[in-house]
């Protein structure tokens, strides 16, 4: 029977990727995580990562020493217990690819990144947003020729729809969950929905069940070994689906707030870059591509 350790259980990508994992492979033996605070924690991931066949981590696509927590267990599977090493399925996320223009203004020239073409993810650095957590599950651990052979990543664009929470002991049937795009926060502080520039610039969305899927595929790829010769370079997957310019996005996101009276007018507004303060710059990419 195939162990699986799951981190971000509860997490709104967890939730959906976990709830599609148990219903399709119903003989897996899952051992589950929600969340955790402390230095606890980090043992009680090394130990679970140490003991599975599998790691699926759709916790935070950033948390360094969660990520580490993993490897080292999976080291000591090897070297201490004398076992395969555990595959790793890892969540990055889109931002990866952001285009560094902040001109709002969609770039006819500009790079598509393609998760088929190996040189596009070789290219990734540590100085791109989640790189230092995704270098270490594909060109450090090639060049180190350890743990190369066993690590998948999946990259979600911007995520919507709601999802379905896993139940929790005591609970009784589903909660429905979201994910808060960013602009309905910033929207709702400003009481005016905007964008940057002339808002042409493409934003990537994928929806969570159909990114609940591409794990579902990726997965299949770890019990049959299909991607287990190839370098880690080609075993990169983006959840990309549709693309809207971010003027139409925050157009309907000043709809809805307005439809919901947390806004007087619904009708977006273009502002500059530097009008709007850290943090929530990083959260309006003015070109994605995937």
């Amino acid at each position: 029977m195939t162990t699986v350790f799951f981190l971000g259980a509860t997490g709104y990508i967890g939730d959906a990727v976990l709830s599609a994992l148990v219903k399709v492979h119903p003989t897996l033996s899952v051992t589950a995580l929600g969340s955790f605070t402390d230095a606890h924690g980090l043992e009680l991931v090394e130990r679970h990562a140490r003991a599975a066949d599998v790691v699926v981590n759709a916790a935070c696509s950033d948390d360094l020493a969660l990520h580490s927590a993993i490897l080292a267990g999976q080291r000591k599977r090897v070297e201490v217990d004398g076992k395969p090493r555990g595959a790793l399925v890892h969540t990055s996320g889109g931002a990866m690819s952001l285009d560094p223009s902040r001109a709002g203004a969609y770039d006819l020239n500009g790079e598509i990144w393609n998760d088929s073409n190996p040189a596009n993810v070789r290219a990734l650095t540590t100085s791109m947003v989640h790189g230092q957590v995704d270098i270490p599950c594909v060109s450090i651990l090639m060049l180190t020729h350890r743990c190369s052979k066993s690590d998948w990543s999946c990259v979600p664009s911007d995520v919507l729809t709601l999802g379905r929470r896993i139940l929790q002991a005591g609970e009784e049937g589903y909660v429905e969950t979201h994910v808060i795009f960013p602009g309905g926060i910033l929207a709702t502080e400003r009481q005016r929905a905007c964008y940057f520039g002339e808002g042409t610039n493409m934003l990537y969305l994928v929806d969570v069940n159909d990114l609940a899927d591409l794990y579902l595929r990726v997965f299949d790829r770890v019990l049959t070994g299909a991607d287990r010769d190839a370098c880690p370079y080609e075993r990169y997957y983006i959840g990309a689906v549709n693309a809207l310019p971010f003027k139409a996005i925050m157009t309907a996101i000043g709809e809805s707030l307005a439809r919901r009276t947390l806004l007087e007018d619904g009708t977006p507004e273009s502002i500059a870059v530097d009008q709007v303060p850290d943090p929530w710059v990083p959260s309006y990419p003015p070109q994605l591509w995937c």
